[in-house]
């Protein structure tokens, strides 16, 4: 009897991480079918600014290491809030990116594809940052103007992170291509997860840099 009982305290460890981890995935999938469904409760344009403010203040309580977090109650929060400015926010970045790809594909021209895939590429930088930032950062009596200079400006500033974040989206892109049932279940919440993994590793050294300039 002894040795069962030593037997169990040995696996109780590994039943706690694999029901903590089995947690962690159904968040994820729960997470997911939020995003997607209240980004066309919104009509997809003006719903995805929202969804993915709330995607993101979950995600970042789940890096933050709650894993006890409550998806649907955090989510809806996020989403309410300001809901008319994150609106606008994202339909016009969503009708931003679809002019810059239509644009790198209608000019064949070396020169004018150089010139797009540059300012799509920095697009693509201040569409990573910016909706973390919203969710990390409390930009007191700032414009929505100043958190997308912000978005581009770290995002630049620490560009090895950022190159990095987007070889791991590519990598997950290119392996989720081959399992739809992953995809279907998991790539919203997954590639959202790699950016805010590594734009809150960003921020953090940020604050760290503001803390040391601080007097």
């Amino acid at each position: 009897m002894e040795l069962s009982g030593a037997q169990t305290k040995e696996k109780q460890p590994f039943y706690e991480k694999w029901y903590s981890f089995c947690r962690f995935v159904l968040k994820l999938a729960a997470l997911n079918f939020l995003w997607m469904g209240f980004t066309l409760v919104g009509g997809v344009l003006f719903g995805i600014g929202p969804a993915t403010i709330g995607l993101y203040t979950v995600l970042r309580q789940l890096i933050r290491g709650n894993v006890d977090v409550r998806v649907w109650r955090t989510f809806w929060a996020a989403y309410r809030t300001k809901f008319r400015a994150h609106a606008l926010l994202g339909c016009g970045y969503a009708v931003t990116g679809i002019v810059l790809v239509t644009n790198l594909m209608a000019y064949p021209q070396f020169f004018s594809r150089v010139f797009f895939g540059g300012v799509f590429f920095f697009y693509l930088v201040s569409a990573a940052y910016l909706w973390p930032l919203l969710v990390h950062f409390e930009l007191h009596n700032q414009k929505i103007t100043q958190y997308i200079k912000s978005s581009l400006i770290i995002g630049v500033s620490y560009l090895q992170y950022t190159l990095m974040m987007f070889v791991a989206l590519a990598v997950i892109g290119v392996l989720m291509l081959f399992h739809f049932g992953i995809t279907l279940f998991f790539f919203v919440s997954v590639t959202g997860g790699i950016i805010m993994w590594f734009t809150h590793r960003v921020f953090t050294l940020v604050d760290q840099s503001r803390v040391e300039v601080s007097p």
